[in-house]
């Protein structure tokens, strides 16, 4: 059987996913109240988050950001995770080792490049990772360029053509959009995952 926890820092998000849970009759989930970040819960099949960027976490042994912290973690207790992160994660000196880690240990599946204007209340680059410790197609890593893949909606933020996105995920060759890079590349590249 499938079960699901939902963990949420703001109480009317709670009621909001309450409500959902309820009208989707989603018996085998569970939302509690708490912090995903400091009351982390361990052993997933899967985690699916989007945390909060670049605010300060003091974890067992270093001082690390909120999307740092989420990766390293997820990618360790989950057998598959998806988040949502800053593009500068992929580049930025500070998550160098993490970077190294997760390739050297082949878990990253599929980085999504996100368009721009797709957050109302930033305006930073943002990115899906997928890590995934049973992954079909070992020593490579699937970038997907969903820049374009995009529909303007009424308030002139971005919006994904999620359809279009998934069935470019399930591509095994180069596209458009799709492309398939070795992990030995990605070490010649001193672990840089910001690949054009």
């Amino acid at each position: 059987d499938t079960t699901y926890l939902g963990q949420e820092i703001n109480p009317k998000q709670i009621l909001y996913a309450q409500i959902l849970k309820d009208a989707y009759r989603c018996d085998n989930a569970t939302i509690m109240l708490g912090d995903s970040l400091t009351q982390w819960q361990k052993h997933f099949d899967a985690i699916v988050a989007n945390v909060p960027w670049n605010m300060p976490v003091k974890s067992e042994t270093r001082k690390e950001n909120t999307e740092t912290y989420f990766l390293r973690k997820a990618s360790i207790d989950a057998r598959l995770s998806v988040g949502i992160y800053p593009v500068s994660i992929l580049s930025r000196p500070s998550e160098g080792s993490l970077r190294k880690q997760l390739v050297d240990k082949d878990f990253i599946e599929s980085i999504i490049f996100l368009p721009p204007k797709l957050f109302a209340n930033t305006n930073i680059s943002a990115c899906i990772i997928i890590t995934n410790k049973h992954k079909k197609r070992l020593g490579e890593v699937q970038f997907v360029d969903a820049t374009k893949i995009v529909r303007e909606n009424f308030n002139k933020l971005n919006q994904l053509d999620v359809r279009t996105i998934l069935s470019q995920l399930n591509e095994q060759s180069d596209t458009e959009y799709v492309r398939w890079v070795k992990s030995v590349v990605i070490h010649n590249n001193d672990y840089n995952l910001a690949i054009g």
